[in-house]
């Protein structure tokens, strides 16, 4: 082991005595890399192979942007951030391939460069420390999610753990903690669609929408005809962005047909506009392909409105009479009327938890677009007010506001 600074805590140690967290153990709380929650698949510590190839080729072209960090225990590292870049870093490792070294600003062979790797190393962690600092945010971390979040904390309830506690480690508001472990309560009648959540085939706000659904044979119904929803709005969103991908290729090589040309017949500025516009072609195709990526086929509360029309638009035949009935309407019916009651309702119970404050500041410009943003998700989009709220929170992050500005609640209670 070389100090490298010793009082931050980084130092450079060989790359293969680095070991991964261990898999999560249900009888026994420890810490594990809590992505794996989220991924259908735990090859590549829950990452797709399409990931670890976009941060290999970042390593390669750009170099390594953040270190791992490790606990060490007893003398041995275990990872408790960075596994995608551990896979990658081991992948380039194995092919030997040539990557940048942002020290000398030179390409060399990998193992020259990351056999013995700059690593920040954090003594004697807990399990509950660890997961702290595994859910920590930076610029170049992909999420956990939504759904593996709440995962994480159905783990937790199965150990009674209390609510600071929990907090403490996911990073999130006590609003949001008590709306997951009530959501989880009400899966626990319905194995089939709290398995879709945990797997990461429904988000939270649909989830709950279904269970809100009392008729356990009308809820199979509206769950089976959202799934085909979701599937049919992958298949529509794939195709726009291939189209969006195409488009960008398309240009990326128009601009390098331009600087070739340039390069004979222009000067220095002419390359330079097109140096530029090739880096700019480049970036987008990379944004695009992560975004194509990052699409799945998640049921969301449009899907779950979209699939109550259609269930509402049909008669239900009897298959029992012995002459065709009378067609009967389904049990479920979403009018305006109960649409607006649900929204009033749901500000209600989200003022009670706290995500909204009930002062009576002066409404600034940002407000102005939410509600106006509001009254086209209601009655246009149709989308839940849960889903609402989860769009502008980001806004209102981004903006610098508060997103739980209700009273202090006391975060000592055990969930579950």
């Amino acid at each position: 082991m070389q100090v490298v600074d010793a009082e931050t805590g980084f130092y450079r140690i060989s790359f293969f005595d680095i070991k991964p967290a261990k898999d999560f153990d249900e009888f026994e709380f420890g810490f594990f890399n809590p992505r794996i929650l989220d991924a259908k698949s735990r090859e590549n510590y829950g990452f797709s192979q399409e990931q670890i190839e976009q941060l290999k080729d970042s390593i390669k072209s750009k170099g390594l942007m953040e270190s791992l960090h490790v606990n060490n225990i007893n003398g041995e590292y275990i990872l408790i951030d960075g596994h995608r870049r551990h896979e990658a870093i081991s992948q380039l490792l194995e092919e030997n391939a040539i990557c940048y070294d942002s020290h000398t600003n030179q390409h060399i062979n990998a193992k020259d460069l990351y056999a013995n790797i700059l690593v920040r190393i954090h003594h004697g962690l807990n399990a509950s420390q660890c997961f702290s600092r595994s859910f920590e945010s930076d610029s170049n971390k992909i999420s956990f999610g939504e759904n593996a979040t709440i995962r994480f904390v159905d783990y937790c309830v199965s150990f009674n753990m209390p609510e600071n506690k929990v907090l403490e480690m996911c990073g999130k508001t006590i609003s949001w903690l008590r709306y997951a472990t009530k959501l989880l309560q009400k899966l626990n009648q319905d194995d089939e669609i709290k398995a879709a959540l945990l797997d990461g085939r429904i988000n939270a706000s649909a989830a709950n929408s279904l269970m809100d659904i009392a008729d356990e044979e009308e809820r199979q119904r509206v769950f089976e005809t959202a799934i085909q929803k979701a599937k049919d709005d992958y298949e529509d969103k794939v195709n726009k962005q291939d189209n969006a991908i195409a488009n960008t290729k398309r240009k990326l090589k128009k601009a390098v047909d331009k600087k070739q040309e340039v390069e004979e017949f222009g000067d220095i500025d002419d390359i330079s506009d097109a140096d530029a516009l090739i880096e700019k072609h480049t970036s987008t195709l990379e944004e695009r392909k992560r975004e194509r990526n990052d699409i799945t086929p998640r049921i969301n509360s449009k899907n779950i409105e979209e699939a109550i029309d259609d269930i509402d638009a049909e008669p239900i035949i009897d298959s029992t009479e012995e002459e065709p009935a009378a067609p009967k309407k389904s049990k479920i019916k979403i009018t305006m009327k109960s649409a607006r009651d649900n929204w009033v309702k749901d500000i209600e119970e989200s003022i009670a938890r706290g995500h909204m404050t009930d002062e009576h500041e002066a409404i600034i410009p940002i407000l102005n677009n939410c509600f106006a943003d509001m009254i086209k998700a209601m009655f246009d989009e149709k989308i839940s007010y849960q889903d609402f709220i989860y769009r502008w929170s980001t806004r209102f992050t981004e903006a610098g506001l508060p997103v739980n500005a209700g009273e202090d609640i006391d975060t000592n209670d055990k969930i579950g």
